[in-house]
């Protein structure tokens, strides 16, 4: 029987068979979560032994608990702090795999121009160097424009005082 003011342990559902064909037994999902061991507070559960065995049950009456919900806060907290360095570790190693590659295409570009003629790879290192600065350029230009025409936007905005002054 349930300790007083604890919720009623849900009905066991039985489940398919275990490893070796024991047969298993299984809460319904979301009263239940098998655990061997403490895993940090969980919001609405607590973490105890009853008769399907140890894990965490469903028990809303924890909700008052001011110690619990500070507990699940700080669980909570700690899983959002992970799941950011886990990001920050994948966009760091995405941004190496990244470097990586631009450095053996640089190289494999390096050792092509280094089998021909050196004026004709000189002349292509100077060609791909002005490739890459009128690119370069291009984008500055196109930046500037950008920043003219939000300039110009903001102006006609605020009663069209930049079009006042053109018509003077």
């Amino acid at each position: 029987a349930p300790a007083a003011g604890a919720p009623a342990v849900p009905a066991a559902v039985p489940a398919a068979s275990g490893a070796g064909g024991v047969a298993t037994t299984s809460y319904v999902l979301g009263h239940f979560q098998p655990s061997a061991t403490w895993t940090g507070a969980k919001r609405g559960f607590v973490y105890t032994t009853r008769g399907p065995g140890t894990g965490f049950y469903k028990d809303d009456t924890v909700l008052e608990s001011e110690a619990h919900v500070q507990a699940a806060d700080a669980a909570d907290e700690r899983a959002r702090e992970a799941a950011e360095r886990a990001a920050a570790e994948a966009r760091a190693a995405q941004e190496a795999e990244a470097a990586r590659l631009k450095k053996l295409e640089e190289d494999r570009i390096d050792r092509e121009l280094a089998q021909r003629a050196p004026l004709e790879a000189l002349a292509e290192r100077y060609a791909m160097q002005q490739a890459a600065e009128a690119a370069r350029k291009a984008q500055e230009k196109a930046e500037r424009d950008k920043r003219k025409l939000l300039i110009e936007a903001g102006g006609a905005a605020r009663g069209g005082v930049g079009n006042l002054r053109g018509g003077m």
